[in-house]
């Protein structure tokens, strides 16, 4: 149970990550974590998130923020129970939610109902920049997480060139080294025999991603420490080869992320910054896993949404990743 909530947390966390870039990334050369938005709210757009229910089954989140804050969308159930419990078995499909985002911390709150379960709430937050954010789900009296990232100019729900979506729910991380650097505040190292989660999206028109997060819990539970890449290729398929730290939105690369939170609460958040450096190399790709070098330094801290953070890092390792085959 435990690493099902965490999945579901970090999940969510990451899936933010990817949109906020997209639309907030404007200068070459600048601060990659700021965000500029006409519309007057930070968290307009389209957001999607994962993580692993109970009983073999894993729900994805996918919303739409309007300019006012309010939030609508659908938590799809992707795939039917291993086995019907009978303490834990959604039926496999997809339900409405509803809810707002505040304009002002990007804290959410969304409701939605499942027959025969009644109504469930899916709680969280969408952070600005590259950092992560997550959701806690509350469905038939038990709690999963995930994380969330934005969708990058492709409707959550699908459509002409929506392509496909896997999540990944399990991996390995080896050879992991971090370096603190200029008063570093956070735990260190963040991570250390963490859950790998995520999602790989491919065969769309704008928005192939590949998202990965690190993360591992503290005390209390809800404490979540995440180390999270998001590679983004637009309409171009995802490959093997190296990715180098995205300064534009219409970039091709990756963005780097960690954060520390409590909750719908960011305690610490550091992010890619203009003197941010490094690589992430997609060493081996196929239909089941993927495998990946990261190498990135000089990672500073968030300047959208810095909680108490201070200092740098650097850090590098070898993830190895497995993508789940689940469709809705």
């Amino acid at each position: 149970m435990k690493s099902s909530l965490l999945r579901r947390a970090v999940a969510a966390a990451l899936l933010s990550s990817l949109a906020l870039f997209s639309v907030g990334c404007g200068g070459s050369g600048g601060d990659t974590s700021g965000f500029n938005n006409a519309q007057g709210n930070p968290f307009q757009g389209n957001f999607s998130g994962s993580g692993a229910l109970s009983n073999g089954q894993t729900g994805t989140l996918n919303l739409a923020v309007g300019p006012d804050g309010r939030a609508t969308g659908t938590y799809l159930v992707r795939n039917a129970p291993v086995a019907m419990l009978a303490n834990f078995s959604v039926a496999a499909g997809s339900y409405t939610v509803s809810g707002s985002v505040d304009p002002a911390t990007g804290a959410f709150s969304l409701t939605g109902t499942v027959p025969d379960f009644g109504t469930f709430t899916i709680t969280g937050f969408v952070p600005l920049g590259s950092s992560l954010g997550s959701y806690v789900v509350t469905i038939n009296n038990q709690t999963f997480t995930g994380s969330i990232a934005a969708g990058a100019g492709s409707s959550p729900g699908g459509g002409p060139g929506a392509g496909s979506t896997r999540p990944i729910l399990s991996g390995s991380l080896s050879g992991f080294v971090f370096t603190p650097g200029g008063g570093f505040n956070g735990v260190n190292p963040p991570v250390s025999s963490p859950l790998i989660t995520g999602e790989i999206t491919t065969g769309t028109s704008d928005n192939n991603h590949l998202v990965i997060g690190l993360a591992q819990t503290g005390s209390p539970i809800t404490n979540i420490r995440a180390l999270g890449f998001v590679v983004t290729t637009h309409g171009n398929p995802l490959t093997t080869g190296t990715y180098n730290i995205l300064q534009n939105s219409s970039d091709t690369g990756f963005t780097v992320s960690l954060s520390d939170t409590t909750g719908t609460t960011i305690n610490q958040a550091w992010a890619q910054t203009s003197g941010t450096s490094g690589t992430f190399t997609i060493t081996s790709l196929s239909e089941t896993q993927i495998e990946a070098d990261f190498n990135v330094s000089n990672v500073g801290i968030n300047a959208q949404q810095p909680g108490s953070a201070a200092g740098t890092f650097s850090t590098s390792g070898h993830i190895q990743a497995n993508i789940s085959s689940l469709t809705p």
